[in-house]
């Protein structure tokens, strides 16, 4: 019997060409017991390509928003095809609301938190004819009295002996940028922003493979793919800074032809001396992303970030000095959050950007007040409508403007310019299709005079792109 494991979404013959990584942790554990595995992407395929025949299980991962829609289509084909299947629901919507997703008549077993071992005990209880009553990590419903079973949550497992991603699994890898692997040598986060999931997800603890098993793991990659683009997928891969320095170390050491990149907090990075910062860039470290959210001290303060602005600033100068590329991205809409504090945000892109030329934004996202976190709650206070049922979830997409109902519709159409001018701030045109590349040039050089001018009236052509994104979500 197999499992599918399937990435929920719409098909596009365009857009992002990033694997299903989520699902690959997943796919390298069964495999590695045993079992066959298969993996749909269905941001590539169309539901009626799935082969169901000896399927004992379906697992989705799942995210707030529209992959909740996307997910709850295929669950409710898969049913209409053979009810036998059972369908496994897992990632950080269902784990974070675990007893309400699991009421969903579609879904049959949640996974709560890290799923690995959970799926595995669930595909081999199910091989056998066994009740999941025992399974940690789970919630379901139990047939016999209609209930909703939330069993004890299940112990972080050995990271360091965690399943290599098979990508040998991946269909039609022209499909996807298989240019950079993905290496996950983390997961957690110590601390506590407010809007951020990992305090529940991953309740504040850190865990991380060795420098060797990292090693081991990036040499594996290089052989057996190669992959000479490593991205570290990580919560936060410098809580350790001398497992980082071994890491950079055994690269220089062992003269491993690579380029990486991963995320880092801003705090770290200011305080880095321009010896580790050298050694990381000798190992092969091309750019970083960071989270600066925010130009006003007060707004970083309230979300709970725990960064200075002063620390932005050193972490650019820091990086002009050493070569790295940040990449870092800003949020507009917190709650409480005025129109000169937006301001100041752009001011600070505009200040960094004089410090080094190199660096970049990737955004100005609109906050959007994500289930279970602080500032979630703080959204409720302040007229925020809690989703009831998990077809509403899905309505809640990342950057949707009406997550925000402490702004009026005037200053919510401000917002929803800056955060557009912002996204294609550092988006340069690429030749390929000559539409597009004039599209792009367009927008680009528009948003760069916005920018610059603070000019976010009359937005017509940014609505125009808005629209058409849209279609794609």
């Amino acid at each position: 019997m197999k499992i599918i494991l399937i990435q929920p979404g719409i098909k596009q013959s365009f857009g992002f060409k990033s694997p299903p990584l989520s699902l690959l942790p997943l796919a390298g554990t069964l495999k590695e017991a045993g079992h066959e595995v298969e993996i749909f992407d269905a941001r590539r395929h169309d539901y009626d390509e799935l082969d169901l025949k000896n399927t004992i299980c379906i697992g989705l991962t799942v995210l707030t928003g529209s992959q909740i829609i996307h997910a709850l289509e295929i669950s409710k084909y898969i049913r209409s095809i053979n009810p036998d299947i059972k369908i496994v629901w897992g990632g950080i919507h269902p784990s974070l609301l675990p007893v309400s997703t699991a009421e969903n008549e579609f879904i049959d077993i949640v996974v709560k938190g890290e799923g690995e071992l959970t799926l595995l005990e669930i595909v081999e209880a199910l091989e056998n004819n066994k009740s999941i009553r025992k399974i940690k990590g789970i919630v379901y419903r139990d047939k016999s009295n209609n209930k909703i079973i939330n069993n004890p949550d299940r112990p972080f497992m050995n990271f360091n002996k965690a399943a290599f991603h098979p990508y040998e699994l991946l269909k039609d890898k022209k499909d996807y940028d298989l240019d950079t692997i993905h290496i996950q040598t983390s997961r957690g986060c110590p601390y506590n922003c407010g809007f951020c999931y990992n305090k529940n997800f991953n309740k504040n603890s850190y865990r991380y493979k060795t420098a060797e098993r990292v090693l081991q793991e990036i040499k594996w990659a290089m052989k057996t793919w190669g992959f000479k683009r490593i991205h570290f997928d990580e919560d936060n891969f410098f809580v350790n800074q001398e497992r980082v320095r071994e890491i950079c170390e055994k690269i220089v050491e062992e003269k491993l032809d690579l380029v990486w990149s991963t995320t880092c907090r801003l705090d770290y990075f200011a305080k880095y001396n321009l010896e580790f910062l050298r050694l990381m860039k000798k190992s092969g470290c091309k750019s970083l992303a960071l989270g600066g959210e925010s130009g006003s001290q007060r707004v970083l303060d309230y979300i709970r970030k725990g960064i200075t602005i002063k620390q932005t600033i050193k972490a650019v100068e820091n990086a002009k000095k050493s070569g790295i590329k940040l990449v870092i991205s800003f949020v507009c809409g917190f709650p409480t959050e005025t129109k000169e504090e937006v301001n100041m945000t752009l001011d600070l892109i505009r200040k960094l950007k004089r410090i080094d030329p190199q660096f970049e934004t990737n955004g100005i996202f609109i906050f959007t007040p994500y289930p279970k976190t602080p500032l979630f709650e703080e959204a409720i206070k302040l007229g925020l409508k809690e989703p009831k049922t998990l077809e509403d979830w899905g309505k809640c997409y990342f950057g949707d403007i009406t997550q925000t109902p402490w702004f009026d519709k005037k200053y919510k159409k401000y917002l929803v310019s800056v955060s557009t001018v912002g996204g294609l701030l550092f988006a340069r045109p690429n030749p390929g299709n000559i539409f597009k590349y004039i599209a792009r040039a367009i927008l680009y050089t528009s948003a760069n005079i916005r920018f610059k001018l603070k000019f976010f009236k009359f937005p017509i052509e940014l609505n125009l792109y808005n629209q058409y994104t849209q279609k794609l979500k």
